[in-house]
């Protein structure tokens, strides 16, 4: 109790943060980990309880978009930080923590998630989705970067909103961004751990919040998916991904709400934006004869 009354903007008090729980799931025999916070909204239940056991290769819990991403929520808890002046009872900020697993319904034939540079095309097609996309008006990749692991490739990025053309700006302007740390799951799967921003998180106190999980992600690979980790590391032996990048320089839509009540979709494109990246195959493979 201490702790929080005595919290500051700066330094907010956080419950659990020292203490988180430890999460694990299978899915489809492969083991993710990491340590989270308990859900302490009190408003507000926990949206998805974390699941043990999840099945890739079924339909089942997958929701579909337009026939470029299916996703299926695995976690999702908020985590609401507390600080003066907004008293002991009234959050300044909420850092959402979402566990996603998305199939990859746009990949091209002969592409494998499993190839980094391949997995880099998929990574920029999602970010697009929340930019020019999806007319979220957000930018980046920001602060791209590459965890350290032994197997597959994690990247941590944030998105942030695009602020061209704003000329009075809030503190929400530049609290409300996420973060996301992404890994191939399978050949048309990945695993996206979500950190969204809510209210006024302080940037520097969301980011720590954000590493310390990070820092505990684990995920143990089926024998199979490194059966053919290794395959795919044979088949494109000089495939990488790059360990960094550059916000891009999508142009945003202009758009506006739609009347449904008239049969209008919810979104009206009145300019379009930058389109989705396309994606490239260039067969590097030690298979050509």
């Amino acid at each position: 109790m201490l702790n929080r009354l005595f919290a500051s903007r700066k330094r907010p008090f956080l419950a659990g943060l020292n203490k988180p729980q430890h999460i694990e799931m299978d899915i489809s025999g492969s083991k993710l980990e990491l340590d989270v916070p308990a859900h302490n909204d009190a408003s507000l239940p926990e949206q998805q309880a974390p699941l043990s056991h999840f099945n890739l290769y079924t339909t089942e819990g997958f929701d579909p978009d337009d026939g470029t991403f299916s996703t299926a929520l695995l976690m999702g808890r908020d985590l609401d930080l507390y600080a003066a002046p907004f008293g002991l009872s009234s959050s300044m900020g909420t850092i959402s923590v979402k566990v996603a697993i998305d199939r990859v319904d746009c990949l091209p034939e002969g592409m494998t998630c499993l190839n980094p540079e391949h997995f880099e095309q998929v990574v920029m097609r999602f970010i697009h989705r929340l930019g020019p996309g999806g007319c979220k008006g957000r930018i980046g990749p920001r602060a791209w970067r590459l965890l350290p692991t032994d197997h597959l490739p994690w990247v941590v990025y944030e998105m942030h909103r695009d602020l061209t053309g704003v000329t009075e700006f809030t503190s929400h302007d530049f609290t409300r961004y996420s973060s996301y740390a992404v890994t191939p799951l399978d050949d048309r799967y990945i695993l996206r751990i979500m950190f969204l921003n809510l209210g006024s998180p302080p940037v520097e106190f969301s980011r720590r919040v954000r590493d310390q999980i990070c820092r505990s992600l684990k995920l143990t690979l089926s024998a199979d998916l490194t059966r053919r980790i290794a395959e795919a590391k044979n088949k494109w032996p000089d495939a990488k991904i790059s360990e960094y990048r550059e916000p891009e320089q999508w142009i945003q839509p202009k758009w506006r709400n739609g009347r449904t009540s008239e049969g209008e979709p919810h979104i009206v494109i009145l300019e379009a934006g930058s389109p989705a990246p396309e994606f490239k195959f260039e067969d590097k493979s030690n298979t050509r004869k």
